[in-house]
Formats: C-alpha cells, sequence, structure tokens
C-alpha cells in the first residue's frame, strides 16, 4: 500500500472480439487490439478511488509502450466524470467506458460489486451503442446506431470538451469517410444549401464558412487533419463541424461482401445512421407496420450528400433543388426497386468549380416502410418499379455507394444485402422485408416514370 493509501493497481482484461469491423471504424478501435487493460487503484475500505483503460497494443512503438506503462496517469473519482482523455492515446470507445466506469464505482460498490465489475463490463460492451455516449442513458434507437451519441444538447456540450480525435473517429481512420465528407460539404457550400445545412459555428457567416472551406479544401488534405488534431483555429472548428454537426454516422465498410456488389471497386460503399431521434421515430413506425420494409435506391449528386445526412430525404418539389421537369406521379420522393433505375439519376453538379472527384456519382440505399403502399402504378394498374412517399418518416438511410460510372451500380445483390442491413439494424435476419419485385417501367407507357419525366432532388428522383 502506497504512503496514500491506496494499493497497487489492479489488472483486469476485458475481451472486444464481439466488435465487427464496421463496429471498430465507427469506435476508432486499431486492427490489432483484442483486449481493454482496465487498472483499478484501490483504497484499504476495497473501494476504488483511482482508474484508467487502455486498448493493448495502444502504440505500435515498444519504446513508448514501456514508457506510458511507467507513467500513467489514472482520474481520481472524486474529480468528477472525466470529460477528456486523461491517459493513455484519444480514443472514443475508452472514453465512453471511462465514463461508465466512473458511474460505476462514483458512489461506492459491495463486495460482490467488485467481483461483478467486469462482467458488468462486458455486458455494457455488448449494449453500448445503445446508450448516450456521455451519461448512459438509453437511446431508444435499438440496434440501428452504429455508435453512440449524445443523447440531448448538453450532452453535445459535455462531448465538446473532449479531443477532437474521441468526436471524429474518421480523422484518424476513416480517411476515405473524411474525404467523402469533406467533397460534400464542400459542394453544398459552393451551391449554397445553406438553408439545409446544420447551424453553421457560432459567430460564423455564411461566406465566412464559405470562404474558410474553400481555402482548407483547397491545400493539403492530411496537412488539415494534423492542424486540426494540434487544435489551431479555425481547422479544429470546421474539422469537427464536418464530421459531427449532421449528428448521425457514416462509415466506411472495407469488409463488403463483393457479392452484393459485383461491378463496384472495393473500399466504396459507406454504412449509415441518421441522428438519433431520426433512428428512434423510424423504429417506433416501423412497429406499427410490423416490421415490413423494403430496401429502395435513390440517385442523387454530391452536393446534396451533406444536406440528405442531416436532414433525411425530404420532399422539395417546385423549389431550386428539385429536377426540371415534371412528376409523373406527383411531388414526393422517388425511389426504385432496382439499383440501375435509381442510377439514371446520379450525375455531377452541373456548374461545380470543385474538381471532380474520381468516384463522384451517388447512389443511396434506403429502407422504404410499408412498400406495398407507395408502389407507383400505371393507369392500367401495373407496377412502374418505383416507389412514391410524401411522407419523409417513411425513409431513412443505410448506405452511400459512390461510384466513376453508373454502371458499377448495376446488379446489385439486394436480397443478400437487405438481409445484412436487417440483421444490422434490428438484431433479426427473418424474411419480414419484402422482396422488391424486378420490374422495369415500360416504355411504351405513356404513364411510366422515365428520367426525364421523374422529378429529381436529393429527395426526388
Amino acid at each position: 500500500m502506497s504512503a496514500s493509501g491506496t494499493t497497487l493497481p489492479s489488472y483486469e482484461l476485458v475481451t472486444i472480439h464481439t466488435f465487427d469491423e464496421v463496429r471498430k471504424k465507427a469506435y476508432d478501435i486499431h486492427d490489432h487490439a483484442l483486449n481493454i487493460i482496465i487498472r483499478l487503484w484501490k483504497d484499504k475500505d476495497h473501494q476504488v478511488v483511482k482508474f484508467c483503460l487502455h486498448l493493448d497494443k495502444e502504440k505500435e512503438d515498444e519504446a513508448e509502450v514501456s514508457y506510458a506503462l511507467r507513467n500513467h496517469t489514472p482520474w481520481k473519482l472524486s474529480n468528477g466524470p472525466p470529460c477528456r482523455a486523461f491517459c493513455g492515446e484519444p480514443n472514443r470507445l475508452i472514453y465512453q467506458l471511462n465514463r461508465y466506469v466512473y458511474r460505476y464505482f462514483q458512489h461506492g460498490v459491495e463486495c460482490d460489486g467488485n467481483l461483478q465489475f467486469v462482467d458488468r463490463m462486458q455486458d455494457f460492451l455488448r449494449d453500448l451503442h445503445y446508450e448516450c455516449i456521455c451519461c448512459g442513458r438509453n437511446l431508444h434507437a435499438g440496434r440501428a446506431l452504429l455508435r453512440s451519441a449524445a443523447c440531448t444538447k448538453e450532452c453535445s456540450v459535455e462531448l465538446r470538451k473532449s479531443q477532437l480525435r474521441i468526436r471524429c473517429t474518421e480523422t484518424r481512420i476513416g480517411w476515405f469517410t473524411l474525404s467523402l465528407l469533406l467533397d460534400a460539404a464542400q459542394l453544398a457550400v459552393e451551391f449554397g444549401h445553406f438553408a439545409h445545412l446544420p447551424p453553421l459555428p457560432i459567430g460564423w457567416s455564411g461566406k465566412d464558412f464559405q470562404d474558410t472551406l474553400l481555402r482548407l479544401c483547397g491545400g493539403d488534405r492530411s496537412t488539415i487533419v494534423k492542424d486540426a488534431f494540434n487544435g489551431l483555429k479555425p481547422t479544429e472548428l470546421f474539422m469537427s463541424w464536418i464530421q459531427t454537426s449532421y449528428r448521425g454516422c457514416l462509415v466506411w465498410w472495407n469488409d463488403c461482401p463483393r457479392t452484393y456488389f459485383p461491378n463496384l471497386d472495393p473500399g466504396l460503399v459507406f454504412l449509415v445512421n441518421s441522428k438519433h431521434e431520426t433512428e428512434t421515430a423510424f423504429l417506433k413506425r416501423q412497429e406499427c407496420y410490423r416490421g415490413h420494409t423494403a430496401l429502395v435506391f435513390h440517385g442523387t449528386s454530391l452536393d446534396r450528400l451533406y444536406p440528405i445526412l442531416w436532414e433525411g430525404l425530404q420532399v422539395l418539389s417546385s423549389t431550386n433543388l428539385s429536377y426540371t421537369g415534371r412528376a409523373a406521379f406527383g411531388k414526393g420522393i422517388y425511389l426504385a426497386k432496382k439499383s440501375s433505375d435509381a442510377a439514371a439519376y446520379c450525375s455531377w453538379p452541373e456548374r461545380a468549380r470543385t474538381q471532380r472527384p474520381f468516384y463522384h456519382l451517388v447512389l443511396l440505399v434506403c429502407e422504404l416502410l410499408n412498400p406495398r403502399f407507395h408502389r407507383a402504378l400505371n393507369s392500367d394498374g401495373t407496377e412502374t418499379g418505383y416507389y412514391l412517399t410524401s411522407n419523409p418518416q417513411d425513409v431513412i438511410l443505410r448506405a452511400v455507394v459512390m461510384a466513376g460510372s453508373r454502371e458499377q451500380f448495376t446488379n446489385i445483390n439486394t436480397l443478400g444485402l437487405q438481409e445484412y442491413l436487417r440483421e444490422r439494424t434490428n438484431g433479426q435476419s427473418t424474411a419480414v422485408i419484402s422482396t422488391p419485385t424486378v420490374m422495369t417501367p415500360s416504355s411504351s407507357s405513356p404513364s411510366s416514370i422515365s428520367p426525364q419525366y421523374a422529378e429529381r432532388s436529393w429527395i426526388s428522383s
């Protein structure tokens, strides 16, 4: 026992083998991590007074590892809940676990509480994406969330105190994700879609933000990331806004089975969840429809992607964001059963000053409630292969697919993909999802939808 009355730390090991590759990326868990190392310092009454948590193999450099093992800076429970990384590398998962450990021990525990701690930690790890990253309150979004989020404005403010790497995991390991968010935000600002973007940082006008965005995006992106990590203003504030203001999660699906997207290059599929309030509302509506949904597709342009991440698909007919032409079946959100049909509406925005990336076409994979009710039918009652809904709450974004040509969006394995997404978001692989019928609008029918008549925006294709 030390002079301060605390014992030498006890060590616990908790495995993270239940995390798949997508969730590891969402939480900034490096490829070699297998366990969480927990160190607990106790007083003479066997109550925890200090603690620290680390991912194993936190640093590849053995000298740095040795130094870290000898120079811990554990958190004292008397300091209140930890608001920043305090020992070791900043990490989103460790941040959330640090706050859980604080809540668990803050009022003291009985002897069996110490014995049950590791089991409770394993249970928490299994369910942590259900809960607020700061306070632990249930988010009521089921399994839909790829990672935890802040449940209230107060918790968002608390999370903002943490290091950038905790708030913005894409900055370190999700280079594809970060590049996509930068391109999408840059184009949205360039085309002046401010009415459909999240609130700008306090004190920034649209012009200020646009000037900063164009200046930063025009430079070397690795330098931008370095400056952001070093806390340089306004780079740090800008990077935080890009990656957090839409309040959802976009994760690169690098191990996506090739059988789902046979014509697509690797590394171009991103799984998505919306803000947790949207996911919760969709889950409740899904229960009303007895889980009956269909996987559908929506083509759009890259300048509209960031507003979609923020607002979801919206009915913007008769606005400057709708497609020039008339909607064959009225105002609403048009969705296609076949990815090849939706691909006809994927385009690079005209008059864009931003340099066009090689992968510049955007296809959205969405989940639609009660698909039979939303079928768009020809005048003779036959199906067109499209859906139409005027209620944005009936559709939610599940994935973003990027390509360099429309042909790469063809032959997507809808059944396999929807089985995977259904199991991930709802924890079940049973066929409650309706099987989309493969039907193409008839070219001979004057009332069938074709690209020149279908209304297209990021919400109406």
